[in-house]
């Protein structure tokens, strides 16, 4: 590089635009000439072809066609050029291109326009080439058609940036080309659907890639189809996916990330897209990729290390593809769980690592300014003279025109800019979390593997039980599942085996922890992928052993589900998320299943509520929630998976019946559910409504039935959808027995029969359970509706002549029938002075006040209720922060009761003096 200090950007600009005005003369009226002659200044490229008569005037239709209107521009060319395709082609291409520097470099069009333009200017072309050689091919061939009487097209599936529509100015364009059903074409001289398709894609890249008179169009790469440049050049959608399932390697799931089918038209069953996303993503968070993703970026790393490409701006230190693989690796780890990553748009998919809290916002702003820079500059190194580069180039003057073309004041600000930025990227990508990894210290125990040994090994350091653990380490090890592994398996299982034994030694009862864990990894054996993430991190392999060892139940859901797994390691708990934000969550996630795969959708949002009910307990057993928030939380999700579940059967019965004339419907929440009080087993206590009152109602669907008919069956499938049995039981328990008139009465009523019900035959325990009864799903007016109905029932249909007896006895009975503590226990939920009474007291001053003041109905919830009457003056307040007080002590007891596998009976001392309080209450408010 020159020694001279780089020139004034504007005295250059202003002499090289008068020297190149002078030049273009003959350019067309609607282009600006001094626009035109700054550019042609900037571009050796615009120079070349900007005074091209068949470019020129396609320039003038590029720049008022719009960023993706490209294939008006090639039927613009072909109309030029009529008997020359060639020409045709090679002309709109770079009146496209031209137009995109225009745009870029004089009217700073944002990055993301740029891609666009030159990605739909490559997709037109594809498209443009492909039409003209098909239609030559038939001519002398004939076409091939399927079985159904469709033709079957070339189908091009554009990878790297053209497949993730983010091209650069001068880059080659890989292709991959694939054909979905074999036959023979039908023609005088017809050929096999290999045949043609070879035939067919040479002539397609010859159009392309040939140098002639006008230039080229794109340089096209074919070496990414399967088995490389030994393989066909064609191959079948079958033998596509035989390849991907027998020999697809990892670094080939991150090529095919942002694969994306040019002509959509030659996929008319949209096979390939279900194809690429199975073998690209995982169901699961798949850590199995660690080491490949690992590999790859030693070799990035390495790469940067070489003199020459210290100044690329691709391959060099902070590069574009460091920048690729710190989004990309994200994506293919955790993109099968998580469809809101499987984004081929680099920005677009940094944005979703964002707003799941994968990359935080300010590195994830660096990564994304850094980026913008990196590839502006890319299309402006390539810009100058259409070359495939990515370096700067050394002369002072080459450097000055791309500083201005990005519209910097000088080329040490561009320099400095360029610097900051890589090294940006660089600290970045050096503190990936796929970072090679220093090696491991020494341990101090060596774990042998033979029996005996292991057993003297473990009692040597103390550890008690020490000869249970060793047979069943042996025990794990000679599993049917274990003896079935793959090389790969067993190495992950050897080597995680020794880390978890490490652990032992520090723990209170080594052997439950042993056997908790062992439960675990037997589990986790079908899926190898979480033993890598065991064996990669040691912070997630650590919270699994403190997790385990703390709590049964995460020990068993772990056991379980392993997918759980997911969850300790480092991802950020949703547990806060409103049902709003849940139902959006699962609502984006089932659109990736096929809309007739019901029982796809079902083990989704099983597996959706398995993974909720888990962040809210790791949150819980870690004390960073107390009883209500959980409750809260854990409602909330129910009631986003009946919404969720109410959407599937409502549209399958839709599609069979069709709209019932009166389609109002609801379902009400009773009980715990009803009240937020929702634990982690809770049954669903649940009675449904409809609006549909008229006798003569139907559907309006090719099969027609009775409205009334359809609720029906739309209930039916409902509970049925979330009584859905998993492998570990069904994903919820419903109890439909609070329906008016119980287990005899129909399963939906409309909200007149239920009002009539409850006003007419009712009994006081049917009121107290209205007491807790709310409208969570369905539509807005029926819910409203249903309050106005509750409100009016209990403040004019309660029998408040016999309401204190009714309740008394009520109680009662429920003493005698549940109670399940011995004379020297407590059963917390339903002895005398426990949970049952303060509800029942709460349940009947409501009933008894909510005539003279109905404002007392207003909350479904025990702890609200509770406010409200003391409010109100139904309770004094001191009472009513008493019972507060012992019902929060009572739940959160039982709840971590629960949560240990105990039920609610305690000891007989437990809780003394909040039992006589509540019992003196019961006294007060009872008492004759």
């Amino acid at each position: 590089m020159s020694d001279q200090p780089y020139g004034d950007i504007e005295s250059q600009r202003a002499a090289g635009i008068a020297h190149h005005r002078e030049l273009l003369t003959d350019l067309p009226t609607a282009l600006d000439r001094d626009k035109a002659a700054e550019l042609a200044w900037l571009s050796e490229y615009v120079s070349r072809y900007l005074l091209a008569p068949h470019v020129n005037s396609l320039l003038v239709a590029a720049l008022s066609e719009g960023a993706t209107n490209a294939d008006t521009i090639y039927r613009a060319a072909a109309a030029d050029s009529p008997d020359d395709p060639m020409r045709a082609l090679r002309s709109a291409r770079h009146a496209l291109h031209i137009a995109t520097l225009w745009s870029e470099w004089l009217e700073r069009e944002p990055l993301e326009q740029s891609f666009q333009r030159l990605s739909a200017a490559a997709d037109a072309a594809i498209r443009f080439a492909l039409d003209h050689a098909t239609s030559v091919l038939i001519e002398r061939h004939g076409q091939l058609c399927d079985t159904a009487g469709r033709r079957i097209d070339l189908a091009v599936l554009a990878m790297g940036k053209l497949g993730g529509e983010e091209l650069n100015f001068s880059s080659d364009i890989d292709l991959v080309l694939l054909y979905r059903a074999d036959g023979v074409s039908d023609g005088q001289h017809s050929l096999s659907a290999s045949q043609y398709f070879t035939r067919l894609a040479r002539e397609l890249i010859r159009h392309l890639d040939q140098h002639t008179a006008d230039g080229f169009v794109y340089r096209v790469d074919v070496r990414l189809r399967p088995f490389g440049a030994s393989g066909p050049l064609v191959v079948s959608f079958n033998s596509f996916e035989q390849y991907l399932e027998t020999h697809g390697r990892d670094w080939e799931r991150y090529a095919y990330l942002k694969a994306r089918l040019v002509n959509a038209d030659a996929d008319p069953d949209n096979e390939l897209a279900g194809l690429l996303d199975r073998f690209v993503y995982r169901r699961y968070l798949d850590f199995g990729m660690f080491g490949s993703l690992r590999e790859l970026k030693e070799k990035i790393a390495a790469g940067v290390k070489r003199r020459d490409s210290l100044d690329d701006l691709k391959l060099g230190p902070g590069g574009i593809r460091e920048i690729e693989f710190i989004v990309q690796s994200l994506q293919l780890i955790r993109g099968g769980r998580e469809p809101q990553l499987k984004k081929r748009r680099l920005l677009a998919a940094l944005d979703a690592l964002v707003a799941l809290q994968h990359i935080e916002v300010v590195p994830a702003r660096e990564l994304a300014d850094a980026y913008a820079l990196l590839r502006r500059l890319e299309n402006a190194v390539q810009g100058r003279n259409d070359a495939q580069t990515h370096r700067l180039p050394d002369s002072d003057i080459a450097r000055t025109k791309i500083a201005a073309a990005l519209g910097l004041a000088s080329v040490p600000q561009l320099l400095a800019d360029l610097s900051q930025q890589r090294n940006l990227v660089q600290r970045q990508f050096n503190a990936s979390e796929l970072a090679p990894s220093q090696p491991e210290p020494t341990k101090a125990t060596a774990w042998p593997t033979e029996k005996v040994a292991l057993a003297a090994t473990l009692q040597a350091l103390g550890v008690e039980a020490a000869t249970d653990i060793a047979a069943g380490v042996t025990e794990l090890r000679q599993t049917a599942t274990s003896k079935r592994l793959d090389a790969l398996a067993e190495t992950r299982l050897n080597a995680l085996i020794p880390l978890l034994l490490d652990e032992l030694p520090a723990q209170a009862t080594p052997l439950v922890v042993w056997r908790r864990l062992s439960r675990v990894l037997e589990a986790t054996l079908r899926r190898s992928a979480y033993l890598a993430l065991l064996l990669e991190s040691e912070p997630t392999r650590q919270s699994l052993v403190h997790w385990v060892s703390q709590s049964p139940y995460l020990a068993r859901e772990l056991a379980a589900a392993p997918v759980l797994l997911d969850e300790l390691a480092g991802r950020g708990s949703e547990s806060a998320a409103t049902r709003g934000d849940m139902r959006a969550t699962l609502a984006v996630q089932l659109t990736h299943q096929a809309s007739d795969d019901i029982d796809a959708k079902l083990r989704h949002v099983a597996e959706y509520q398995r993974i909720g009910r888990f962040r809210v307990a790791l949150l819980d057993e870690g004390g960073a929630l107390p009883v209500m928030r959980v409750s809260d939380a854990l409602t909330s999700l129910a009631e986003a998976l009946i919404d969720t579940t109410h959407q599937i059967a409502w549209q399958e019965n839709l599609a069979r019946y069709g709209t019932p004339s009166s389609p109002a419907f609801a379902v009400i929440a009773y009980g715990k559910l009803g009240g937020f009080e929702l634990g982690y087993g809770s049954d669903l206590d649940l009675v449904f409504i409809h609006d549909a009152t008229s006798p003569d109602g139907m559907t309006d669907g090719l099969k027609p039935i009775a409205n009334d008919q359809f609720f029906a069956r739309h209930v039916r499938k409902l509970i049925h959808y979330l009584t859905y049995q998993t492998t570990h039981g069904p994903m919820y328990d419903v109890d439909v027995r609070l329906r008016p008139s119980g287990r005899s009465g129909l399963l939906v009523t409309s909200l007149a029969a239920f009002a009539r019900y409850q006003r007419e035959q009712a009994w006081t325990w049917e009121h107290q359970a209205l007491l807790r009864a709310r409208a969570i799903v369905g539509d807005t007016a029926l819910c409203a509706q249903f309050e106005d109905v509750r409100r009016q029932v209990l403040v004019d249909a309660v029998r408040r002549d016999s309401l204190c007896t009714d309740v008394a006895a009520m109680r009662e009975r429920m003493r005698t029938e549940l109670a399940a503590g011995g004379p020297d226990q407590f059963d917390l939920k339903q002895d005398a002075g426990g949970i049952a009474d303060i509800e029942f007291i709460v349940q009947y001053l409501i009933l008894r006040d909510a005539a003279a003041d109905p404002a007392v109905l207003t909350f479904t919830d025990n702890m609200r209720q509770l406010d409200m009457i003391a409010e109100r003056g139904c309770l004094d307040p001191s009472a009513a922060r008493d019972l507060q007080s012992v019902y929060l002590a009572y739940r959160q007891t039982q709840h971590h009761r629960s949560l240990s596998g105990a039920d609610s009976v305690l000891d007989g001392g437990r809780f003394a003096d909040e039992r006589a309080l509540v019992r003196g209450l019961w006294h007060e408010v009872f008492s004759p």
